[in-house]
């Protein structure tokens, strides 16, 4: 049983040994040129020769160049990701901190702030609405 496979697998590979490509180029009768694997006419048809494909200097350093741009972009890409979450966490802070100063502004509770004698300021009702609307537009701005 095992020669068979291994009769088997050999003659599928000499099946695919002729199998080889030539490419035509040729000029109709218009004069365009045309390319394909069966020339429409033998008389005008000539086999097209196709090298290997070899990078020279230049090609390799233009890939490195490119390979190079791109690494540096996804530098910056990062640089501008990590900084953008930072600004949110900052933002995502500030707007916690306000929403807990605007809570006993809006309780109506007697608010005081100590100067710098050490003693206590009430917070006049003038000064109680302009906190407010100081601290709500931080919310405002902050917590998106």
């Amino acid at each position: 049983m095992k020669w068979a496979k291994s009769l088997l697998f050999m003659g599928i590979l000499l099946l695919a040994l002729p199998v080889t490509a030539e490419i035509y180029k040729w000029v109709d009768d218009e004069g365009n040129v045309h390319f394909g694997d069966k020339p429409q006419s033998k008389a005008n048809a000539e086999t097209v020769k196709i090298d290997k494909f070899t990078p020279d200097q230049s090609y390799r350093t233009r890939m490195e160049s490119i390979k190079q741009n791109v690494e540096s972009q996804r530098e910056e890409s990062m640089d501008k990701k990590a900084e953008q979450q930072k600004v949110a966490s900052e933002n995502a802070q500030r707007c916690q901190q306000a929403k807990r100063r605007l809570i006993p502004f809006k309780q109506k509770v007697r608010v005081f702030r100590y100067d710098d004698a050490g003693e206590r300021n009430y917070v006049s009702d003038s000064e109680r609405a302009s906190e407010i609307n100081r601290l709500e537009a931080i919310v405002k701005q902050t917590c998106k």
